[in-house]
């Protein structure tokens, strides 16, 4: 990735007029002054462009972009200029549904497996009764699990049938718990229901119609329009150019790329109770019923935020005595946020091209209190405080000092599956271990014993553990992914092909005792069987051994000719008969 500094002078300010920009003398008094404060900000937390808009009384009244959509190439941002929206997208797909139950194509009170009977999770009652609230407003009961699609070469259908096997945190509708996956899972019964991609479905019921013209769904289509931003991250004191992140697999839980000034738009609309000039997109009672609490979330509150709850698609709280229905967005290079607060008719969109930084909600904050006329709050030093706390270091886990591990590097490498996560790879070169997930690349630090710690800007810290078998082979490794839940587990497979003469040297008939065991060959896979017993097969573990499916801590080791037994009960040597 490339690394660029930000020049040191006052960053590039672009205004931009535009058709139905309404200049409004109180709102030009209330941002005096405003300007020079989101330069300061942006400077503070290095980011390299911004666009904001704010609708009020149906009006948008301000517009502006600040700062370089390309910074190489000083290329500046305007109110046009197209970012990654990132969760942000949620809404849309939460409209999406409630269109369809408006037009009785589907019930919100009714199990989705109606339309998706391959809906298949680990938790029967959860599945056979979930319904599009459920999912709508993050009460599943399954943590995040994002590791399932992030960076992951699996189409929209392959990680929708890739929940069955994911562990759940919490009861089903027991608390309120983000999930991405769920939203997904939205989209894929907006696409059985209507026979539309859940691309086409927005795009005609909502983008079209609000004129989003240029608001689009994927990181090609973004990179094609000729007024995008690029992606950044601020890391080792220095700006670095990110790549575009495709996610359009997951699409319908965050892949809209849209400009301040079209998603003013759908604000208006959002803010009209569902009307846009003289069409409803939406009756009145479904868009209230997404502004309305469905999950109390908890977490702190104070005197300015508190009640924190989710609707459907969207967050709602109270903002100093304000109704506030917001969602943010952060994709790779991209955070975004878009905040209504309805009993105001006030909205505001503000869109940037850098990885998670917290000027989104310093600027928004302080932009509501202008704008109400309220007692400025020093929103920077007050959120700095709180991210201090929880960032402490004397909250971090230490290592157990003086420790090694327990094989040579080389014992560690190979390839680990999990039914839905899929393939993790451990490669070594010059005495470094990297994980090799997807498309991500994380190297390995030794953190104690066998386990090992990767620092990725995108992911944060996260551990991983070897384990071994009663031999002390490495045999599997897990990954901690979320408290909430049990470690993941990859099990260590052999993916070296066997050449058809070794296999076949290990065939034939094998004496223990008064005991007979038959291996044969059937299309270059090994099979086992012994009288009185259902036919085994033999899953290699390495050129030589071999795992009994089937039977877990059961395996045979071929030894000349010799076939060994490793059972949890001990180890029998059976001699191949002449």
């Amino acid at each position: 990735m490339k690394r660029i500094f930000l020049y040191s002078g006052i960053l590039a300010l672009l205004f931009f007029s535009f058709p139905g920009f309404a200049q409004d003398k109180a709102v030009t008094k209330a941002l005096r002054g405003f300007d020079e404060f989101v330069e300061e900000i942006m400077k503070e937390y290095h980011v390299p462009g911004m666009a904001i808009s704010v609708i009020k009384d149906g009006k948008v009244v301000y517009a502006k972009g600040y700062g370089f959509r390309d910074v190489e190439n000083k290329i500046a941002t305007d109110a046009n200029t197209l970012f990654a929206i990132g969760s942000s997208s949620k809404a849309f797909t939460a409209f999406g549904v409630m269109k369809l139950a408006e037009e009785g194509n589907i019930k919100l009170d009714e199990p989705i497996k109606k339309h998706l009977p391959d809906f298949d999770l680990s938790v029967d009652y959860a599945e056979d009764n979930m319904t599009p609230i459920d999912i709508l407003c993050h009460r599943s009961g399954l943590p995040r699990h994002d590791l399932v699609w992030y960076g992951s070469p699996k189409t929209r259908d392959e990680i929708f049938n890739s929940l069955s096997e994911l562990e759940f945190s919490a009861g089903f509708r027991e608390t309120w718990q983000y999930q991405n996956l769920m939203f997904l899972t939205a989209g894929v019964l907006i696409e059985r229901v209507s026979g539309k991609s859940w691309e086409g479905f927005t795009r005609e019921n909502i983008m079209d119609k609000l004129g989003m013209e240029r608001s689009n769904f994927s990181v090609q289509a973004l990179q094609a329009d000729e007024n995008a931003s690029l992606p950044y991250a601020w890391a080792d004191s220095s700006l670095i150019k990110m790549d575009y992140r495709d996610i359009n697999a997951i699409g319908p839980a965050g892949s809209i790329n849209s400009s301040v000034v079209e998603m003013a738009e759908w604000v208006k609309m959002q803010l009209n109770n569902g009307k846009y000039g003289e069409e409803e997109l939406l009756g009145e009672a479904y868009i209230n019923r997404m502004h309305t609490p469905q999950m109390a979330m908890g977490g702190g509150m104070d005197s300015e935020v508190f009640h924190n709850s989710y609707g459907l698609g969207w967050f709602i709280n109270s903002y100093r005595g304000h109704k506030r229905v917001d969602h943010g967005g952060n994709i790779d290079g991209f955070s975004a946020g878009v905040t209504m607060l309805p009993m105001d008719n006030l909205g505001v969109v503000i869109l940037t091209n850098l990885n998670g930084n917290r000027s989104l909600g310093i600027i928004r904050n302080t932009l509501f209190d202008r704008l109400l006329g309220l007692k400025e709050i020093d929103w920077n030093e007050r959120i700095k405080s709180q991210v201090t706390s929880r960032e402490s270091p004397e909250n971090e886990e230490k290592p157990v000092e003086g420790t090694i591990f327990s094989h040579s590097m080389e014992d560690y490498e190979g390839s680990y599956e999990h039914v839905n996560y899929g393939e993790m790879k451990i490669s070594l070169d010059e005495e470094q271990l990297t994980a090799l997930f997807n498309s991500l690349e994380l190297p390995l630090q030794h953190f104690h014993y066998d386990v090992f710690q990767w620092d990725d800007r995108i992911l944060g810290k996260g551990k991983i553990q070897f384990h071994m078998n009663e031999k002390g082979d490495i045999n599997k490794l897990t990954v901690s992914l979320d408290p909430t839940v049990s470690p993941i587990e990859f099990d260590k497979i052999f993916k070296e092909e066997i050449p058809l003469e070794v296999l076949e040297s290990y065939t034939g008939i094998f004496q223990l005792g008064e005991m007979e065991a038959s291996v044969t060959l059937d299309n270059k896979v090994l099979k086992l069987f012994i009288k009185g017993q259902p036919e085994y097969t033999l899953e290699p573990t390495s050129k030589n051994e071999f795992s009994i499916s089937g039977l877990p801590g059961f395996s045979v080791e071929f030894d000349g000719d010799d076939m060994v037994f490793n059972q949890p009960n001990g180890v029998f040597r059976a001699t191949r008969k002449k």
